[in-house]
């Protein structure tokens, strides 16, 4: 990963006067314009930073806010939770306790609840309330200094100061942790300390002192908040260069901004190839539409261009990941390991090192496309391990190619990752742009690979080979032919002593290209595999989707179908995936644990009994997961937290669990708008009725689609048989809501009785499929029609005009509708409007 970002937000003040409601529904809206952005701009989010003044008033139903949105923005961003770092504002601490604190002389009482919040995270770093912390991220050359900027703070003193002496005994402890004078170094803290802005009322009290010992210790960027307004400059002292950068306020009412000033975040983004830090301003702009209704983030408009580029020192890029380096003393004592291993959502974000000891074979999945020769078409929904497999062989084969070179032995094959997300939407007009672009990408990484392992290897002759394949590229340029018949061309000529073929590991082709691309016979997708197998020596293996648009992608003429999907409601696949699971688990703690001799596993943190027993605690996660890898961990990783936390020294039990993957639903809930939520909870309470988790709507596919198709893999109802019709496709809820809303999933065994404990031992699953429809549901019989016309209209949703004035967004419009339609409607007290229906003219 060569560029990655920090997600900076300051002052969301979540409370009675935050800007976006309270409770409040802030993350989706950056959520999408952080995911949008990453691919406009190539970067992986990496880390999500709060600089402080979190809540209004430091009041525990605040911070309960703030957590359902920082964890529902964490999550929609894959970043892990030990890389969501906070340090408290002035408003996060509680002034009520403050008196109290004072009067029984406990002055750390203020922080209470703010304590709380951070104790939710299980991030120990971020507990900045002793003064300072510092934290290295060896995989990618960074470190983080949070300072607590309140230690003065309270009901009678309002103003910043830092400690001097904990700083520095922070900085000569991260020292001797690791001696690296390369490292990215950024701090936060909430108040400023830019000595040299011309606004001295927002600086701590002892800001020139703070700040000479972060310029001679070779701190490279500052991230504050508190002024509610964004600011950037790049201060120059004793030939060292800092960056002060403030992102303004995220979520504070107008009322506390200057005219014209708008909510604000930042994406800093850092290049590690280029050396760069690139700032992008975002703002919030009540009237952009948006598919959420009315308000979108989009370009600031108090930064010049709306971002700023800074030139870096050198940066270390990712390197082998240890346990020591991240050591956790609460996991230490309780668990025997030395930090979180299930903090990583993304295969991506794995490092080199740890993907051969990490990767699960299972042979009656992997087994068709384990080798390095061939071609194979890999499938399996979002979080099946499509990514992590292809990281594992191009991690094998790289390996195998550098033992071959070293031995003067013609490898089997020379991998190479092809990344298409690389390709801009703006080449993907049509099939034949997307064909050329997508050869493009190829040819391009084919030869940055064929460079990598000359400089990798340092073979003199390597290095010639490669040297006369470019040369012969070069003749071939103005000829006749594909960019990858002339390379399949020189390859055969020049490098045949040195590998068999290259194989290319191509990840999630369909949700890139238009559905032309694979309809398209003479220059698509079909015309695209039949010139790459016709170029010469080159082997596929390409990622896909179980309903991806195009049925092209399963046929086999294009390689072994492998099949990474669980059906965990058969005995055969739940077997398959329980063993898969309890594999994967013991592997990861195994990598951090404390005695490698005897390395903790998976009964170290659950209640794991014989199968067939209902007290099984993996069982309900298994069931959770429904059969997702990524899902599994995310788990995993909340039931290692509430281990920690626990009294008890031993691991959880199947209540503790289901609590665990209750507190998920809910908190995953939060993400959609009050609309979504009140019709997925006026299903539910219809299939409870009739005992069922499935159902079939009949004929409005449109207004399930946010349901079904917003969150990916976290979805709350799945899509179970799809038929166009009259009968209507089947719909079913993700255990986790049926959990959360208690609708009923087993029964006991050849009964109609409810089974309760939801387990295999004495229950089996429903299989009744209710049907429901709008004169079954409360959301619709309870509610008055409305009546007005549309006044806007664009592709992602549509403002009304009702009958009395008021206005109305409506996210999901009929095909066909026009401006200056006259239509009824049923809206939420949020002015969402739903369930169109066009008066007749």
């Amino acid at each position: 990963m060569s560029r990655y970002a920090l997600v900076h937000v300051s002052d969301t003040q979540f409370g009675p006067r935050h800007a976006f409601s309270s409770p409040s529904g802030i993350a989706r809206g950056i959520a999408a314009d952080v995911q949008s952005l990453s691919q406009k701009l190539s970067f992986t989010p990496l880390y999500l930073l709060n600089t402080g003044d979190i809540t209004e008033t430091g009041m525990p139903h605040e911070f309960d806010d703030a957590y359902a949105q920082m964890d529902l923005l964490r999550s929609a961003l894959s970043i892990e939770s030990e890389s969501v770092l906070h340090v408290p504002g002035n408003h996060d601490m509680c002034w009520p306790l403050a008196k109290v604190g004072r009067e029984i002389g406990s002055p750390e009482l203020k922080y209470q609840n703010f304590r709380n919040y951070i104790d939710k995270w299980k991030s120990s770093p971020s507990v900045v309330l002793d003064g300072v912390t510092v934290i290295d991220d060896h995989r990618y050359g960074m470190r983080f200094l949070l300072l607590n900027s309140c230690i003065k703070e309270d009901d009678l003193f309002h103003g910043g100061a830092v400690d001097p002496a904990a700083l520095l005994r922070a900085i000569d402890s991260g020292r001797g942790r690791h001696k690296s004078a390369n490292y990215l170094k950024v701090a936060l803290l909430h108040h400023r300390i830019d000595t040299a802005s011309p606004d001295k009322t927002a600086l701590i009290e002892n800001a020139e002192e703070i700040e000479a010992i972060l310029v001679t210790n070779g701190f490279h960027v500052v991230l504050t908040g508190h002024v509610h307004e964004s600011i950037c400059q790049e201060v120059k002292k004793g030939g060292k260069s800092i960056i002060y950068s403030g992102c303004g306020s995220t979520g504070v009412q107008a009322s506390q901004r200057r005219d014209g000033v708008q909510n604000q975040y930042t994406i800093h983004i850092v290049d590690l190839s280029n050396g760069t830090l690139e700032t992008k301003w975002r703002a919030f702009n009540p009237q952009a539409r948006t598919r959420y209704g009315l308000g979108g983030w989009t370009r600031s408009n108090t930064a010049e261009d709306g971002d700023n580029s800074f030139e870096l020192p050198s940066t270390l890029g990712p390197s082998k990941w240890t346990p020591s380096s991240l050591r956790d003393s609460n996991l230490e004592t309780k668990v025997g390991i030395y930090s979180n291993p299930f903090t990583y959502s993304n295969a991506e974000k794995i490092s080199a090192d740890l993907i051969l000891d990490l990767f699960v074979f299972d042979s009656t999945r992997h087994q068709g496309a384990i080798r390095l020769s061939g071609d194979a078409i890999i499938r399996g929904p979002r979080g099946s391990g499509k990514t992590m497999f292809l990281r594992y062989l191009h991690l094998l084969g790289q390996s195998q190619f550098r033992h071959d070179t070293r031995v003067k032995r013609t490898a089997e094959c020379l991998p190479v990752l092809i990344n298409l997300s690389r390709i801009h939407k703006a080449d993907l007009a049509d099939s034949a742009a997307a064909f050329r672009a997508a050869e493009q990408v190829i040819f391009e990484s084919v030869l940055a690979a064929l460079q990598g392992e000359v400089d990798s290897t340092q073979s003199p002759e390597l290095r010639q080979a490669v040297f006369r394949t470019k040369e012969r590229l070069d003749v071939l340029r103005n000829q006749a032919g594909t960019l990858i018949s002339k390379l399949g061309t020189s390859i055969k000529e020049h490098l045949r002593p040195y590998f068999g073929h290259i194989l290319l590991l191509i990840d999630e082709i369909a949700p890139l290209f238009p559905k032309s691309f694979f309809s398209d016979r003479d220059s698509g997708f079909v015309a695209w595999m039949n010139n790459i197998r016709n170029a010469g020596p080159f082997c596929t293996r390409v990622t896909v989707y179980p309903n991806d648009a195009s049925d092209i992608l399963n046929e086999e003429r294009f390689g072994t179908i492998v099949n990474l999907e669980y059906q965990i409601r058969s005995d055969e696949e739940y077997t398959a995936f329980r063993d898969y699971s309890v594999n994967v688990t013991n592997r990861y703690l195994r990598s951090v644990s404390v005695d490698p001799e005897s390395p903790v596993t998976i009964g170290s943190i659950l209640e794991v009994v014989p199968d067939g027993s209902a007290a099984d605690a993996l069982e309900q996660l298994i069931y959770a997961s429904d059969g997702s890898s990524r899902r599994f961990l995310s788990l995993l990783d909340r039931c290692l937290n509430r281990r920690v936390s626990g009294e008890s020294g031993e691991g959880l039990s199947k209540d503790a669990v289901q609590s665990i993957i209750k507190e998920a639903a809910g908190n995953l809930l939060t993400g959609y708008n009050l609309t979504e939520r009140e019709l997925a909870s006026s299903i539910s309470k219809a299939c409870r009725k009739q005992s069922a988790f499935r159902f079939r709507f009949p004929n409005e596919s449109v207004l399930l689609k946010p349901l079904y198709s917003a969150k990916e893999e976290f979805n709350i109802i799945k899509v179970v048989d799809s038929r166009p019709g009259p009968s209507g496709s089947i719909y079913e809820f993700s255990y986790p809501y049926c959990i959360l809303m208690d609708i009923q999933t087993h029964f006991l065994k050849e009964t109609r009785r409810v089974c309760t404990s939801r387990d295999r031992f004495s229950g089996e699953w429903i299989s009744t499929i209710t049907t429901v429809t709008r004169d079954t549901l409360d959301l619709f019989t309870k509610q008055n029609r409305l009546s007005g016309e549309i006044v806007e209209l664009s592709e992602l949703c549509a403002m009304l005009r009702g009958d009395q004035g008021n206005e109305f967004v409506a996210d999901e419009v009929p095909a066909g509708f026009s401006c200056g339609d006259a239509v009824t409607f049923l809206a939420t007290e949020e002015r969402y409007a739903f369930d169109l229906h066009r008066l007749p003219k």
